[in-house]
């Protein structure tokens, strides 16, 4: 990053503001398996997306990216604090609401379409937040992760405006993932049973 680059003083108070946020409105949340502060999910998100730009709007996105789905804050506040570009981002992120008797597979459906559109660098978020989500989904819940890795499949190929050093993180955590998943057994010779 040349000098010309670097984020300005207001820029940093925005990031600043909305990682405060974060941590604040996930601050009862944890992850399923590990129960770790579901901020430490953010802040991986947010440092993955780092890898494929710097831009401030796109980071602060990444710090937010779950605070409408996840905790229910109004997308206007976003836009208030945070810029209409950032709370653009936080809606291309999250998913539409369930319908009532709506099958997992067609709300999964419409999540691979809405992202399909999104621009490069809120597909680049979604591959970060998908890297975090995969790293060790399958050694806690293989038999969820059987479901969901095909689901990371479907909507990574959607992927591909996404900044290419982020969305070669994500093949590689989600090739992992279905290996682990999807393993072929095989006798002590090497050959599948």
């Amino acid at each position: 990053m040349t000098d010309s680059q670097q984020p300005s003083a207001r820029d940093e108070q925005r990031l600043y503001e909305a990682i405060t946020l974060a941590m604040y409105i996930h601050r009862d949340q944890r992850r399923r398996y590990t129960g770790e502060p579901y901020w430490k999910h953010l802040a991986e998100v947010a440092a993955l997306t780092r890898l494929g730009t710097e831009e401030t709007d796109a980071l602060i996105t990444a710090w937010l990216h779950d605070a409408v789905e996840d905790s229910g804050l109004e997308p206007g506040m976003l836009c208030a604090q945070f810029g209409e570009r950032v709370r653009s981002g936080v809606m291309w992120l999250t998913c539409a609401a369930i319908e009532e008797g709506e099958p997992r597979d067609q709300r999964k459906a419409r999540a691979v379409k809405q992202l399909r559109q999104a621009p490069g660098w809120v597909q680049t978020i979604k591959c970060a937040d998908l890297a975090s989500n995969l790293a060790s989904i399958a050694d806690h819940d293989l038999a969820f992760a059987r479901r969901y890795v095909p689901e990371c499949r479907a909507l990574y190929e959607s992927l591909g405006q996404a900044s290419p050093p982020v969305r070669m993180l994500a093949a590689k955590e989600l090739v992992a993932a279905e290996a682990k998943c999807f393993a072929v057994e095989t006798d002590p010779r090497g050959t599948p049973a």
